[in-house]
């Protein structure tokens, strides 16, 4: 079972409910989760190491049995197509080259559903190429979790695709069973899934599409 978690991630719309989750279970001990800025809130199994680069991150001092990583960005945020896949994809190799050194058997890495390395678009392009990074790392228990929207209460303004997605969603739920491979998810519901996986992590390589997710989390 795991008891130490390295969470990756913690400030965003996942992270902050996949740490609210942990914190709450009673089966994990602690909860690693560096980050840029402090975060908010503070807990007894809580550590929160700052960080401005992934070099800077040292993994040395802690012990942790299972990564979990939400950590995403967008091309506007990084600045175009090629700065997004500088930091997206050199900071997942990085952080995943780092746990692997650190003898970490269990990862949970929150992708994309339609991430392909073959695929027309950046983001999904650069999200295979991590799955594939990963999957060459050879981890004892690798879950690569492709969900499509994720739903939940953003903090600070939201983009108008967004506001579009989350007020279609809402006005034809009636239409979410024909559609579950491709209807957006709960990030409450993706963060109890992951719970679970922490519980009782199976050996192998998992690839959990839209609908699993959709599935598994009940």
């Amino acid at each position: 079972m795991v008891r130490k978690v390295l969470l990756i991630g913690a400030t965003g719309l996942t992270g902050q409910e996949v740490l609210s989750q942990l914190l709450k279970s009673e089966s994990i001990d602690c909860v690693i989760a560096p980050s840029r800025r402090a975060l908010e809130i503070t807990h007894s199994k809580l550590i929160n190491p700052l960080f401005q680069s992934i070099d800077e991150l040292d993994l040395a001092p802690f012990d942790v049995d299972l990564l979990i990583s939400c950590f995403g960005t967008t091309k506007k945020r990084a600045g175009g197509s090629r700065a997004f896949r500088e930091l997206e994809k050199g900071f997942m190799e990085t952080l995943l080259a780092k746990v692997r050194q650190k003898s970490v058997e269990k990862v949970v890495l929150i992708s994309s559903m339609g991430a392909n390395e073959t695929s027309l678009f950046d983001y999904l392009r650069v999200k295979a190429e991590i799955e594939s990074f990963a999957t060459e790392l050879k981890f004892q228990s690798l879950y690569l979790l492709r969900p499509s929207f994720l739903l939940g209460r953003r903090g600070g303004e939201m983009r108008t695709a967004e506001r579009v997605i989350q007020y279609f969603l809402s006005k034809f739920s009636f239409l979410k069973g024909a559609f579950l491979g491709v209807w957006g998810i709960e990030v409450i519901d993706l963060s109890r899934f992951i719970l679970k996986i922490c519980r009782n992590p199976v050996p192998g390589i998992h690839v959990i599409d839209n609908k699993m997710l959709h599935l598994l989390s009940r």
